[in-house]
Order: C-alpha cells, then sequence, then structure tokens
C-alpha cells in the first residue's frame, strides 16, 4: 500500500488485511457491513483492498474515484480519469522526447562547430 507510516502500524494493518482474507474465504458473498460487524475492521480496511486489488467481493460495491469522486467498482480512479491521467502522461513524454532530440541537436551542432574551429585553425 502507498502509505506513510511506522512498521509496527504497517503490521497491524497487514494483519487485519489477512484477517479480512481469512473472513472472506468462508463467506465468498458477505457484504463490507458484515466483514465490518464480523471481524471488527473498519469499512475504510475493506475499500483499500479493494482498491488495490488485493481481493474481490462476491458482491457488486461502489466507492468513489480518489480524483473526481465518481463512483466505482474497482481501482482507484474511474475510466474517464484514468483516460485523462493517460493522455497528459502521453503529451508530457512527447514533450520529453522532443526536448530531448532538440538538446541533442543543439549538443552535435555545438560540436560539430567547435571541431570545424579546430580544422580551421581558430
Amino acid at each position: 500500500m502507498e502509505k506513510d507510516i511506522c512498521q509496527e502500524c504497517c503490521e497491524k494493518e497487514e494483519e487485519k488485511h489477512k484477517e479480512i482474507l481469512r473472513y472472506l474465504n468462508n463467506n465468498p458473498n458477505a457484504s463490507i457491513k458484515e466483514i465490518c460487524e464480523s471481524i471488527k475492521v473498519s469499512e475504510n480496511n475493506v475499500i483499500e483492498l479493494i482498491k488495490y486489488k488485493r481481493v474481490t467481493l462476491g458482491i457488486p460495491v461502489e466507492y468513489n474515484c480518489e480524483v473526481c469522486g465518481r463512483k466505482i467498482k474497482a481501482g482507484r480512479v474511474c475510466e474517464v480519469c484514468k483516460g485523462k491521467m493517460e493522455k497528459e502522461l502521453g503529451k508530457a513524454v512527447e514533450k520529453l522526447k522532443k526536448e530531448e532530440v532538440e538538446e541533442a541537436a543543439k549538443n552535435l551542432a555545438t560540436k560539430y562547430a567547435l571541431e570545424l574551429r579546430k580544422k580551421k585553425g581558430y
């Protein structure tokens, strides 16, 4: 999980997750509410496992996209936000490639100019 927590808290959280997974092995169609009531964990613990795709429930579950708040059933962001993020990432990659090519061309031109000066004795 992507959290900044101490080792002890991380181990406690991981134990909660294991307990949820054990419960679901015995009760595959349990709802989030049933899980929380039976083993005394928070709804956020269960939803976190679903978001990070460590568990799937036998019944449909909806929670909010972390970017826009739309209801989703899997992952951390909805398809619309995912598409926007992919598009922005693609643009950023293209910009970096263009900048790298321009920098390489500039360096090559500088190198060529220096070699030319050496040959001409400048």
